[in-house]
Parts: structure tokens; C-alpha cells; sequence
């Protein structure tokens, strides 16, 4: 059962190396009036320091949960991370779960893996630890931010699989035509 006195900083995703579980443990450390839930599955090449962090009091991880599910659990989260390291590998991503925090309305906290350039300013990215510490603070009432959450929705109707498809066959067929006049 979740303390509802508690605000609740979470992720959704897989547990595994591209987790910063020394980031995670310097926010529960620093925030112990906070719960902070991870929910996924645990991999097999996790961090060894998960074991540690995992041990904290403020600290949940609930495993992989059905699909079904998340919506009730992400609907408790007052802010949403991605304590990604940052390296080769992460990088080069683009996390879906950024877009699928956004849809529910939730602040969006990342470590320096993204462009924020690519998310109109509604993804506040730390540079160090400190700076993700102090973004998640200021972003803790930003879920009942109308104006945000209008934002959010503005820019995820933007992102949609569809709009992505139609805008990638449209540059496949801009390219087929330059081909054809090569």
C-alpha cells in the first residue's frame, strides 16, 4: 500500500544497467519525505548497487505489472523520471516512456539523455544529481498545472505513431522521386 502522505516519484521501464542507481539512491537519500516507486521488470545484468538502493526505506520496486494496471499506479506519480546513465547507448535514444509520462500529464524529470529541445520545454533535464534533485522539487505540483497539462497534450497529439508514420512516407516518397530524377 502507497502512504498517501508521501509525494510518489516514479519510473516505468526496465530495471537493468542503463539505470543510474547512484542517482536513485542520492534522491532517496536527499528526499526521505518521498517515495520513490520503480515499477518493471528486474533484469539479469542489473547493477549490483540495485541490491543496495533496493534496500532503502523510501524506496519500491514493484516488478513488472499488467499492462492494465499502470494507469492506476502512474495516476498516484507527482513526478516521473528517467535515471538513465548517460552513455553511448543512452544517448542515442528517444525513450517512449517520455512521451507516455506526458500523456498522463505528468512533469518529467531526465538525466542528460535528451535533447530538451525535442520536447517544447515540457521535460526539465538535470545536468548532475543536485540539478535533478532541485527539477524534481520545483516540479512537485506541476500535475494539477492546467496549462501544462494542456501543453503536454498539444504536444503528444503532435507525436503520435500516426503523425510519425505519415511524416516518414512522406520522406521516403520525397526521396523515391529525387531517385527517380537521379
Amino acid at each position: 500500500k502507497i502512504n498517501k502522505n508521501k509525494y510518489i516519484i516514479g519510473y516505468v521501464g526496465n530495471i537493468q544497467n542503463r539505470i543510474d542507481f547512484q542517482l536513485i539512491r542520492f534522491l532517496a537519500q536527499k528526499n526521505q519525505d518521498k517515495l520513490f516507486i520503480l515499477v518493471g521488470k528486474v533484469w539479469p545484468d542489473v547493477d549490483s548497487l540495485y541490491y543496495e538502493v533496493k534496500k532503502l526505506k523510501n524506496i519500491r520496486f514493484i516488478g513488472q505489472v499488467q499492462h492494465q494496471d499502470l494507469p492506476a499506479i502512474i495516476s498516484q506519480f507527482a513526478v516521473a523520471i528517467v535515471p538513465h546513465k548517460i552513455n553511448d547507448l543512452t544517448k542515442s535514444m528517444d525513450p517512449m516512456k517520455i512521451y507516455e509520462y506526458l500523456s498522463c500529464g505528468l512533469p518529467v524529470v531526465s538525466s542528460a539523455v535528451i535533447d530538451p529541445t525535442n520536447f517544447a520545454g515540457l521535460v526539465d533535464v538535470a545536468q548532475s544529481y543536485e540539478e535533478f534533485n532541485q527539477k524534481i522539487n520545483q516540479n512537485l505540483n506541476k500535475k494539477q498545472d492546467i496549462i501544462f497539462k494542456q501543453q503536454a497534450l498539444a504536444f503528444i497529439q503532435k507525436n503520435t505513431w500516426e503523425k510519425r508514420a505519415g511524416e516518414m512516407m512522406e520522406i521516403i516518397g520525397h526521396s523515391k522521386k529525387i531517385n527517380k530524377i537521379m
